[in-house]
């Protein structure tokens, strides 16, 4: 261990990389916002000002410039597509043209692809393709075209802005774009990271082994609470979400979570929120206990009560699931 931490001390400042909106928001790595971001932009007539830039430059990219004969007008932008078997990522639907896309950013490709292309084929006379957007190269692809990621942000590097109301919106797409530049690899490292990196590969897999076994403990941990609260009376739902552990359970007026993050600056805490998460001092205040003892705003989600901060980590899991009991009692008295 004393090893490990003198190496950690030697590692080297890296190069400055600020952080895009997605990363601040937890949402770099989630396939699904990734398809949002498209579904918005892809659309010529939504808000974001670029016109039809973005699909053309989309379409230049795959190799389709003879889709261009589009009337921009026409262009519908469907997301989760239900098909008979399964839901296309992204359906874009002209008056010439229909193409659809299978994202995949981390996820492995197992979509029945041919019968995306069936479906499409039997349900619209226009001209249909398709595509898998990828990070990498994928193999079994069933006659759909694979784009890959690398590719597309080079086209979008060409993206002139415009001027206008719609000036946020293009803030975003560059954010959206330098996050696509990070899962590609076009961030290069520097010469001093890649040295060190080269140099010191040994230690290195030793923090990831440790890494790796923190995130095996943590797994079990998690399984051990799920298994420990989903015996208290009035739980009604225990599992593991977005990096908390969400409890839910009710009285006889409404519906209440309790999220406790597994990990938080070496910390556990204790949230409330009502159903949909909003909670309210109305809701709230009516219950007894909150009658007579007040909790505070959480300064990260004003919609909900923090009941408990300052847990330790190493709290036993028997003590944590206690506590998270009697909170569930005190709530619902």
């Amino acid at each position: 261990m004393q090893e490990i931490l003198e190496f950690l001390n030697k590692i080297p400042d890296t190069v400055p990389d600020n952080p895009t909106f997605m990363e601040i928001g937890g949402y770099q790595y989630r396939e699904n916002t990734f398809s949002n971001i498209l579904r918005f932009y892809l659309n010529p007539n939504a808000v974001h000002g670029y016109g039809t830039q973005i699909l053309d430059n989309f379409l230049e990219a795959a190799n389709l410039l003879h889709l261009k004969d589009y009337e921009p007008k026409s262009v519908e932008v469907k997301r989760e597509y239900t098909t008979d078997n399964g839901r296309i990522d992204l359906l874009i639907i002209t008056n010439n043209w229909v193409l659809a896309i299978e994202n995949k950013i981390y996820h492995h490709l197992n979509n029945n692809l041919s019968e995306y292309s069936k479906y499409i084929s039997s349900n619209f006379s226009q001209q249909s393709t398709q595509i898998v957007l990828s990070i990498r190269k994928e193999e079994n692809t069933q006659g759909f075209y694979n784009l890959l990621y690398s590719d597309l942000v080079k086209v979008f590097e060409k993206l002139e802005p415009m001027p206008g109301s719609e000036y946020a919106y293009q803030i975003y797409f560059i954010h959206f774009n330098n996050q696509l530049k990070k899962l590609t690899m076009q961030n290069p490292m520097s010469v001093i990271e890649l040295k060190f990196f080269l140099e010191n590969s040994s230690s290195i897999q030793k923090v990831n082994d440790l890494q790796a076994k923190f995130q095996g403990y943590t797994n079990y941990r998690v399984n051990r609470l799920i298994e420990l609260i989903g015996k208290i009376d009035g739980v009604t739902f225990a599992n593991y979400l977005g990096g908390d552990l969400v409890v839910v359970f009710s009285n006889n007026i409404s519906f209440f979570k309790l999220e406790c993050p597994i990990a938080y600056g070496n910390k556990l805490y204790l949230t409330i929120a009502t159903e949909n998460n909003k909670a309210t001092r109305e809701t709230l205040s009516s219950l007894n206990y909150f009658k007579q003892n007040w909790v505070t705003n959480s300064s990260s989600t004003p919609d909900r009560y923090v009941l408990e901060d300052e847990i330790e980590f190493l709290i036993e899991d028997e003590v944590l699931a206690a506590k998270i009991k009697n909170w569930i009692t005190l709530i619902r008295a």
